[in-house]
């Protein structure tokens, strides 16, 4: 018998949660796809969103491979894949690369939340070894392990929603917030690296102590913190 796709399905509704997301926000603040302020072109969202769905696919797909996975995807692949994207985007048509990111930012961290499911049911990225009452079982050879896919997932919804709140208070009441792409970098980088020890799967590159996504979360941590002190709270 075959066994159910969870991974892939949820691949694909996580990709349905960051097109919706960032459709919305692109549609109540217009002016950052606008040529000029306050004029609406649909196309430049339409042509960014399935720019953007390809770029993701092709990072973290590529990471994938170069770290030895045969099948399946690395977020933070993706997430380099959408960064370049959307600069290369914002320099050809003329809009505001951070405004885009930050724009952006919830539906990314909704989407992962959503992307995090499917690693759960699928039983991959799992933890380690867990006696506690929530621990879950996958095979013999591991035993009961962390749930660690859902504490990624509740702790990314958590985030998500603050992030989506953060953009409506800047665009919707214009009170002077944070840089949402920012606040997303810097707490999202801090979470993950704080969760790979708790990773119990044996799939990722270790250097040094610390597994291969730590090491990308600490230079994107402090991309964050310089992005937070360099750009002052705006509309």
């Amino acid at each position: 018998m075959t066994p159910f796709p969870y991974y892939e399905l949820f691949f694909a509704l996580a990709s349905y949660v960051a097109v919706l997301g960032f459709a919305y926000f692109a549609r109540i603040s217009p002016p950052v796809f606008a040529v000029q302020k306050g004029r609406w072109t649909p196309w430049k969202p339409l042509a960014f969103v399935l720019g953007s769905a390809c770029s993701v696919f092709l990072g973290a797909g590529s990471l994938a491979r170069i770290q030895g996975l045969e099948s399946g995807f690395v977020f933070y692949g993706g997430l380099l894949g959408f960064v370049i994207f959307a600069a290369v985007f914002a320099r050809v048509s003329r809009v505001r690369g951070l405004e885009i990111f930050d724009r952006a930012s919830p539906a990314l961290a909704m989407a992962h939340a959503v992307g995090r499911l499917g690693c759960f049911l699928e039983g991959c990225c799992h933890g380690t070894h867990c006696d506690l009452p929530w621990a879950v079982t996958y095979d013999a050879a591991h035993g009961p392990v962390h749930p660690v896919q859902l504490y990624e997932s509740i702790a990314l919804a958590i985030v998500g929603l603050f992030l989506w709140k953060n953009e409506l208070l800047r665009l919707q009441t214009k009170q002077a917030r944070p840089s949402s792409a920012a606040v997303y970098l810097m707490v999202y980088a801090g979470l993950r690296f704080a969760l790979e020890f708790w990773r119990g799967d044996e799939t990722r590159g270790a250097w040094a102590g610390l597994s291969s996504a730590q090491w990308i979360s600490i230079p994107l941590f402090a991309t964050g913190v310089f992005l937070l002190r360099a750009r002052r709270p705006s509309l």
